[in-house]
């Protein structure tokens, strides 16, 4: 699995790095006074440790640690955006939610952590909006509700798909496993 996965999180890496870093467009435009704050968060934190994560790909001791290391990434990248929230001033504050899921859709999809550890960050990032939108940044009510409709329903949906998918993974790699041990025989 980790032979098969180094290539794609390696590419999906740097892509998320770099969507990440063209949503610094928007930020200028829509916050133009807390750009140097949102854009601390974007090029000096999360873009530094995802392209860090990249050449940390590259040393032996990633295999034993890729998993943990990612779901990190996952959070601090989901993380990012929350910060953001908080920075933000009302209303642009009330639609940064959905950086979060495209967080999630990178998360849960694209850089394959397994279930437990994708679960448990993206769980962690509901738990840190919820308290962003609620005690730090109050949102009012009826757009919290919105926000939480599609955020959670984005999380459910993520964790199905991910499910989906490390379940055939799981599925081939047994196959591929009987199909050689009848080879053998």
């Amino acid at each position: 699995y980790f032979r098969a996965s180094l290539l794609p999180v390696r590419i999906f890496l740097i892509l998320g790095a770099l969507i990440y870093a063209a949503f610094g467009i928007l930020d200028a435009v829509l916050m133009p006074e807390q750009k140097s704050s949102i854009w601390f968060i974007r090029f000096i934190i999360v873009g530094p440790v995802l392209f860090g994560t990249l050449l940390a790909s590259f040393s032996k001791s990633f295999e034993r640690y890729m998993q943990p290391i990612l779901a990190a990434v996952y959070l601090l990248a989901g993380g990012g955006i929350i910060c953001m929230i908080v920075i933000a001033p009302p209303p642009v504050s009330y639609s940064y939610y959905v950086g979060l899921l495209l967080v999630f859709m990178w998360g849960y999809t694209l850089i394959r952590i397994f279930f437990t550890w994708a679960v448990l960050a993206g769980w962690l990032q509901v738990v840190l909006y919820e308290i962003v939108a609620i005690w730090i940044n109050p949102t009012p009510f009826d757009i919290l509700i919105n926000n939480n409709f599609f955020f959670i329903s984005a999380n459910a949906i993520g964790m199905l798909a991910f499910y989906s998918i490390e379940f055939h993974a799981r599925l081939d790699f047994f196959l591929t496993q009987q199909l050689e041990i009848e080879r053998e025989k």
